[in-house]
């Protein structure tokens, strides 16, 4: 305490003004010593408990409905019990049997444990009633006659859905992107839903873009790249807004809509690069995709085929990529580039044949 705030009214009396906290239900007074740059402090001097604090309890029922876990900050878990009171009433009419003295339920202790966040903890309620109304508050240990401010709580209003699942996304030859999925099983009412999507690319933390609010279990997208590869993701709250959104479904790439193979493979350049130490030769080709003309297939990779002097030939699928390298050791080798996609390869292709 700043010295401006305590002053001595004798040898043994001293007087002290504090300012309480609004969200504890108690502060407590130590007498101490300066010691160097720190302080020698007696054991607690005396406990100062706190009328009716407003401390900020919040809960959330699981989405079996079966449990309510609430949470609060800045109190010490050892110095208060979290209490809870049911009744088979709305909260408005047990609020207001609670104002004239007319108590309801039954009251009881909850089960506490550190949350793991420093200066919160949290309380499981387990089983709930979920239509019921519970009242909670905070008793000091020490003087059960301090409480904090009750607030009233109907779980099924604070419910943490599942995800949905069965999230399916199919690329349209149309340019829109489908989504359909299933709500979880409970709770049973209304859902609103939220899609995110993005384009695949690789990085961690994608370009998510956000549609507004789904009331049925399915959605259309407009896709920018008919043939790009998205992930998309779902989730869902109470239709009315009450509770919390879910989890987000489980991370789903989308699948291109193929109705036949590509016409023709990619035309390609060559480049040589000689090692004068070896009789090898470095061939990269860079390649140029043709344009799809229209949106009835995609490609979905490139395929190498190796053609040896022996007439033995080998494959090497290299995916989508812009060159590719490989080396060639003077004797008569012939290289062919194919498109490819789930329906098959392309039967126009360009090829290219190496003879010293």
């Amino acid at each position: 305490l700043p010295r401006s705030q305590y002053a001595a009214v004798n040898d043994r009396v001293s007087k002290i003004t504090v300012r309480p906290s609004e969200q504890r239900l108690s502060d407590t007074l130590h007498c101490c010593q300066p010691l160097g740059e720190t302080y020698s402090c007696n054991y607690r001097y005396s406990t100062i408990y706190i009328k009716d604090p407003v401390i900020d309890i919040s809960c959330v029922t699981n989405g079996d409905l079966d449990s309510m876990t609430c949470r609060w900050n800045n109190l010490p878990i050892g110095g208060i019990n979290f209490m809870s009171r049911v009744a088979d009433l709305s909260c408005d009419v047990m609020e207001e049997a609670e104002r004239v003295g007319v108590p309801v339920g039954v009251a009881r202790q909850a089960k506490c444990e550190s949350s793991g966040y420093r200066g919160v903890k949290s309380c499981n309620l387990q089983p709930i009633r979920v239509t019921s109304c519970y009242k909670l508050w905070m008793e000091a240990k020490s003087d059960n006659s301090t409480r904090s401010h009750p607030v009233y709580i109907t779980p099924m209003d604070h419910v943490k859905p599942h995800p949905p699942s069965g999230l399916e996304a199919v690329s349209m030859p149309s340019g829109v992107l489908m989504l359909t999925w299933v709500a979880p099983e409970l709770p049973i009412y209304d859902m609103q839903y939220q899609v995110r999507y993005a384009l695949s690319t690789g990085r961690a933390h994608p370009f998510w873009q956000v549609l507004a609010l789904q009331t049925e279990s399915w959605a259309e997208v407009l896709e920018p790249d008919v043939c790009g590869v998205y992930n998309v993701q779902v989730r869902c709250m109470h239709i009315n807004g009450s509770g919390t959104w879910s989890d987000w479904s489980h991370l789903l790439y989308t699948t291109t809509h193929n109705s036949r193979a590509p016409d023709q493979g990619p035309d390609f350049w060559r480049v040589f690069q000689e090692d004068p130490a070896s009789t090898q030769t470095n061939v990269t080709l860079l390649f140029e995709h043709p344009p799809i003309v229209e949106p009835t297939y995609c490609v979905e990779e490139l395929v190498v085929q190796h053609q040896d002097s022996g007439g033995t030939v080998t494959e090497e699928r290299i995916g989508l990529v812009s060159s590719y390298s490989f080396e060639w050791r003077g004797e008569v080798h012939s290289v062919t580039v194919k498109a490819q996609n789930s329906q098959g390869s392309s039967t126009r292709n360009t090829h290219m044949t190496l003879d010293r």
